[in-house]
């Protein structure tokens, strides 16, 4: 419900931590007690299936796995896959977390229905998941990929990128503004905005096998003006005349002060 790690314990704080810092696209947390490839989402009903909006990738994913595995298939799962609810629900799992707050595509991968083997079974539990792990990884290279910059500057922008249809966003990583959003074969509309931008939209094939390349340089909006008030540089900006219209209300503060820039936007300045 909340991406803190206020409460949790050590392990999960490390873990949460160590994500913030990386951008992670594409990743699995494995498990042991079944033989199974499981994908989000985990709830809220258990025995009920709860499609998360890029249902379609990840039923891809998980079967990309299972079909490279010499027995998965055969683990009492349908085609050696399962949408988490459906099999039983859980709160805060990691594939679900993954996915909601850090748009990086988890599945739980469940590696032997012997919950604790022996040591002796290991070496015969890496060959059979070798090649399915590969595979998977191989995945990473499947949907589009490209760079958002200021259009004037070349400065890397944290713009959102929405598909059309799939109502899942993700952002570029922000020191180099590049992203990678996976995806099916197939053709999407995909859109890159940010504040103060005009938004960009392109329309794109996603081929069989691979990746397509769609760059971005968004404009500055023109009707984004900026302008001195000195009057925010002493906090007392609420001694200025302002004149606001329309139903929302609407009002000034000056109880803190903060230094930097600040700016303005309505429907008429």
């Amino acid at each position: 419900p909340n991406n803190s790690t206020l409460g949790r314990e050590p392990e999960t704080q490390a873990v949460m931590e160590w994500s913030w810092g990386h951008h992670f696209v594409l990743s699995a947390n494995m498990h042991t007690g079944a033989l199974v490839a499981n994908y989000p989402y985990d709830g809220p009903n258990s025995g009920v299936y709860s499609a998360c909006p890029d249902d379609e990738l990840f039923v891809h994913l998980s079967l990309a796995y299972a079909d490279a595995h010499p027995n998965m298939e055969s683990g009492g799962f349908s085609n050696g896959i399962t949408n988490g609810a459906q099999w039983y629900a859980i709160s805060g799992g990691m594939q679900d977390w993954n996915y909601i707050w850090e748009g990086d595509f988890d599945i739980t991968l469940e590696q032997n229905e012997v919950k604790w083997p022996n040591s002796n079974q290991l070496a015969g539990l890496w060959e059979d998941h070798r090649d399915p792990m590969l595979v998977y990884l191989e995945e990473i290279h499947d949907g589009v990929r490209g760079i958002i910059t200021d259009a004037d500057s070349g400065e890397p922008l944290i713009a959102h990128i929405s598909i059309q249809g799939i109502d899942h966003n993700i952002l570029p990583d922000p020191e180099n503004g590049d992203y990678y959003r996976m995806l099916t074969p197939g053709t999407y509309t995909i859109t890159a905005q940010e504040f103060g931008y005009l938004a960009q939209s392109e329309t794109i094939t996603v081929p069989l096998s691979g990746y397509v390349e769609q760059n971005f340089q968004l404009s500055v909006d023109p009707w984004l003006e900026q302008a001195e008030i000195e009057d925010f540089e002493m906090g007392d900006f609420s001694d200025l005349s302002w004149e606001f219209s329309g139903d929302a209300n609407r009002q000034t503060d000056n109880a803190e002060v903060f230094e930097g820039n600040y700016s303005g936007k309505s429907g008429n300045i």
